[in-house]
């Protein structure tokens, strides 16, 4: 009877385990691995075995004095159901194999996880074990030739490029992903900043993007002044299309005229 009581506040209770074949996966593509699962002390009705992958991202507001805030949220971008109702008797092992979509329009790894995988259980009047394992997303096609060709023109990735705003995505996200590069390279003398929102899905990526000319003198600071500076454009790219350096350059120099 003490054991039982253990085992629903995770004392004695079944272990949770998720092992990835390969922590790195491109979006659009599956995450595959095992579930083990090592039953406790006494048996356990296990209500549901479960898969969340998920992600974060900033919510700018603000509060009743006008002060601007941010907070976090965080979304599913996929839940899969592994096992239904069944009874993990003491000492026993199960194991799953298990294969997940990473939707195209998940948000790509930059230098600090953003991406988790969470294994979970239901467990009926008991403490729910969860495991969560970090997941490096790579850029899709499309969206890798496009960071791919700022990089190689010289622009410097900012301290915070690759965060994740609230903000509607055409394909279902509530939230999009900022990379914002410094302006450096051959172009540093017209380009200060350069921030681009990536969205894709299986076929191509959609680029918004907004160009902060860098001024000089007098006239410069008027235009810094009245945003006279910024140029913003869109455009997209197939994942079979061909993107260099030298047509980013030229999508640059065009809008700024």
């Amino acid at each position: 009877m003490f054991d039982k009581f253990l085992s629903k506040v995770g004392i004695g209770a079944a272990k949770l385990d998720t092992v990835l074949s390969n922590p790195e996966v491109m979006r659009g593509e599956f995450l595959t691995g095992e579930i083990r699962m090592m039953g406790g002390k006494t048996a356990q009705k296990i209500n549901q075995v479960y898969l969340e992958l998920y992600t974060n991202f900033k919510v700018e507001y603000e509060n009743d004095y006008g002060d601007e805030h941010e907070s976090t949220s965080s979304f599913v971008l996929h839940r899969l159901n592994i096992a239904e109702a069944f009874t993990l008797e003491a000492g026993e092992e199960a194991i799953w194999d298990f294969e997940i979509e990473v939707p195209p329009y998940t948000p790509i790894t930059m230098d600090y996880p953003n991406v988790w995988l969470r294994t979970g259980l239901d467990v009926s009047w008991a403490w729910d074990p969860k495991d969560n394992d970090a997941v490096c997303v790579l850029a899709d096609p499309a969206s890798e030739r496009v960071l791919a060709a700022a990089e190689a023109l010289g622009f410097e990735h900012a301290h915070d490029s690759g965060r994740c705003y609230q903000m509607p995505n055409p394909y279902g996200a509530p939230y999009v992903q900022e990379f914002v590069f410094h302006g450096r390279g051959k172009l540093a003398n017209r380009v200060e900043e350069l921030e681009m929102l990536i969205a894709a899905d299986f076929e191509h990526a959609e680029v918004v993007m907004e160009i902060d000319r860098r001024n000089h003198g007098m006239g410069g600071w008027i235009a810094d002044e009245m945003d006279l500076d910024e140029h913003k454009l869109k455009f997209s790219l197939s994942h079979e299309q061909d993107f260099s350096p030298q047509d980013l350059e030229g999508i640059i120099l065009e809008a700024l005229g």
